[in-house]
């Protein structure tokens, strides 16, 4: 949504997080037309959903934590249902990690619905997903669809993202609809600062072949516009001549009216070898990437993650690294971001979700098991359709990426 308010400079004060939220907000009156300012004092909401775990591979300790914070309203006229999900599959050889944003009157119902099926799912197919992990990823994302459709629940204008992260020992295996992004922190040579690559591309509507789908469907793309006619937020997809669905990104999970323009289900896949720096891979919802760059979270974590409490599961105000694990930092600094553009702009605060894989590798013995070309790779993308990527690469010398998608967009 463009909300992003980050500093270059990506240095981190030690974190303090309070239980109230104290601004003082606008306010427009649409009778007089006048913009006024009101104080709001309320205490803040504590996650929906907190998860930790550690587990292993034969040479690698991995710690594995999660945090939903449900959004709200600041001006306290809108009580928000949290629609935000997540779920952590782990066995002796690999994890399935899957983040979910739902969206729409019934978006909490469709991601509980599609959290319960893809574990279910990937519960039943573990040992055929071990054996191909690329083809099930996309599997994992269109068995879900079909199986909503289904459902009871009414998904004309409801949906929900998906992003679904599979990590063996060697390798990365990447599937996602909608707007919701996994990345990594890494760094080309040992002890050197950690830079963030995206392992998802956030699917936009605008995108030039995205649009061309959507338009040969039947479909427009266009941003809402205010009354002095400037336009407002991101492009959303239109039936001609109506003003639904509106939906902001160009694939999902559900959403039955945009499907019918062009709007698909079918995830972009991309697959990765693994390197020896690889440190962190974060999945999140736009409600931290409106507001904080894949550089500001990785900064973030490499700085506050070591100093953080693994077992703070719930909890309790003020939140610092002593109390709290990585993931409910995060959020809880998106948050406080979010609440600072409401102090300018009196927006709604987001669900906010995560989770943070974070990965520590025996050195020795683990460079016997990665591919000898890691250095160098390149990441093909099986999304032949629509060819949003026709090629993906990741330098781990450079640590640059080069893809025929809108880079502004794709950031």
């Amino acid at each position: 949504m463009g909300l992003c308010c980050s500093n270059t400079e990506l240095r981190f004060s030690r974190p303090i997080y309070h239980s109230n939220i104290d601004v003082i907000i606008p306010f427009h009156d649409s009778i007089t037309r006048k913009t006024h300012k009101k104080r709001i004092s309320c205490p803040l909401s504590i996650p929906v959903h907190e998860y930790s775990k550690f587990c292993s591979f034969e040479n690698q300790e991995i710690f594995i934590t999660g945090c939903v914070l449900p959004g709200m309203d600041p001006s306290l006229c809108y009580n928000k249902e949290c629609q935000d999900n997540f779920l952590c599959i782990t066995s002796p050889n690999s994890i399935i990690s899957v983040l979910l944003d739902g969206h729409g009157k019934h978006g909490k119902r469709v991601a509980e619905h599609c959290k319960r099926h893809i574990e279910a799912y990937c519960k039943l197919k573990l040992e055929k997903i071990h054996q191909n992990p690329k083809k099930y990823v996309e599997k994992i994302i269109v068995k879900c669809d079909k199986d909503l459709k289904s459902s009871k629940i009414d998904t004309n204008l409801s949906g929900t993202t998906a992003v679904v992260v599979y990590l063996s020992l060697n390798s990365i295996h990447v599937s996602s609809v909608g707007d919701s992004r996994a990345i990594i922190g890494t760094s080309p040579k040992p002890k050197k600062k950690l830079q963030a690559l995206p392992l998802t591309v956030d699917q936009k509507p605008n995108n030039d072949l995205e649009l061309k789908r959507i338009t040969e469907s039947g479909g427009c793309v266009q941003r809402m516009i205010y009354n002095n006619g400037q336009n407002l937020g991101p492009y959303r997809v239109w039936i001609k001549g109506l003003t639904l669905p509106g939906l902001a990104m160009s694939r999902s999970i559900g959403d039955k009216l945009a499907a019918s323009v062009g709007v698909i289900s079918t995830p972009i896949i991309q697959s990765f070898s693994r390197h020896i720096n690889d440190k962190f891979i974060v999945l999140a919802s736009d409600g931290i990437w409106d507001v904080m760059t894949n550089e500001e979270v990785v900064s973030y974590l490499e700085k506050f993650s070591s100093q953080s409490n693994r077992k703070g599961l719930k909890a309790e105000f003020p939140i610092t690294p002593l109390n709290a694990t990585i993931s409910r930092l995060l959020c809880e600094e998106a948050r406080k971001r979010w609440i600072e553009i409401s102090k300018k702009e009196n927006v709604m605060i987001d669900d906010i979700s995560c989770l943070v894989i974070e990965i520590e590798n025996d050195q020795e013995s683990l460079i016997k098991t990665l591919p000898d070309k890691d250095l160098e790779d390149q990441k093909v993308v099986d999304d032949i359709e629509s060819g949003i990527l026709s090629a993906l690469y990741l330098s781990r010398n450079g640590s640059s990426r080069d893809a025929s998608f809108n880079k502004e967009d794709g950031k």
